[in-house]
């Protein structure tokens, strides 16, 4: 997908280290969600953008979904 996109899509491993070593779980979950905007000009994330808009914000699976997300993403920043 890379080869299609305008905008190169950041180092995910890296998100901590590009913050001084802090991984807000609060603000990637927001870029997650499509509330904070996007480098590439729109709230949505390319193909799954969406599927995350047509979920129910109410349903606590989204929640459980999204906190097994960032977690996953904190689990994978380089030290």
């Amino acid at each position: 997908m890379v080869s299609v996109l305008t905008t190169a899509p950041p180092d995910l491993t890296t998100l901590a280290k590009r913050r001084g070593g802090r991984f807000n779980e609060a603000e990637v979950a927001a870029f997650i969600v499509g509330r904070r905007p996007l480098a590439h000009g729109t709230s949505e994330m390319p193909v799954w953008g969406p599927l995350f808009q047509e979920l129910n914000p109410f349903d606590s699976r989204v929640d459980v979904r999204l906190s097994r997300l960032v977690a996953y993403l904190k689990s994978i920043q380089v030290k």
